[in-house]
């Protein structure tokens, strides 16, 4: 199988306070219009953001989640009848981060977006060590280590990873129980400007193979 499957051409235009979203594939062919809060899609570009968000336009369902440096959507287009008879499709693709943050600014955009099936989310299982060292953590390091797992570790779902302590780096070791594939999870932590020109703590988690 190719690594990327079904390619849709998504069109993302300004209606305040929505984002329209449109769909164009060889299967189905153009898509009806799905609104979409710009709310739904500034908490998913937000450093914090966790999870997904779903929203619903007639019959149609959209869930958005981010994933590292774009968003995925998944689409669910339902169709009724008069004999209450519901069919449909789920289209599923990424819109890069620069292109979603267009549209917020009022930009009618085009993507060719293809599903990267290796996007999917490898199996990660830590280690009792691993745990109590991420629930001992401050909050902005927890932050970190959430981001980190949400925009990392894309490696399919027949990838399995084992993460433990590593007081070397200082941080965790992880390894693969499948492949050879293997790396450090390693701390950072800087100070930065604010917007109310104040120094602030800031902390990352590198990824290191």
């Amino acid at each position: 199988m190719n690594i990327f499957d079904n390619p849709v051409l998504v069109t993302l235009s300004d209606s305040e306070p929505f984002v329209t979203l449109q769909t164009n594939d060889t299967k189905h062919g153009q898509s009806q219009r799905f609104y979409l809060h710009k709310q739904t899609l500034l908490r998913q570009l937000g450093d914090d953001a966790e999870g997904n968000d779903t929203e619903a336009d007639l019959l149609n369902f959209c869930t958005v989640a981010r994933a590292k440096d774009s968003i995925r959507f998944q689409l669910v287009w339902l169709h009724g009848n008069c004999n209450d008879d519901v069919h449909g499709y789920r289209q599923t693709f990424f819109l890069p981060i620069d292109k979603v943050e267009k549209a917020l600014a009022g930009e009618r955009v085009k993507h060719l977006s293809h599903y990267p099936i290796r996007q999917e989310k490898a199996e990660i299982w830590f280690t009792e060590p691993a745990q109590k060292a991420i629930i001992a953590m401050d909050k902005l390091k927890r932050h970190a280590i959430r981001r980190f797992i949400r925009d990392n570790f894309c490696y399919g779902r027949e990838e399995k990873l084992v993460v433990q302590t590593d007081s070397w780096v200082g941080g965790f070791y992880f390894f693969s129980t499948v492949s050879k594939f293997e790396g450090g999870i390693v701390p950072h932590e800087t100070e930065v400007i604010g917007k109310d020109g104040k120094p602030h703590r800031k902390v990352y988690f590198g990824l290191h193979t």
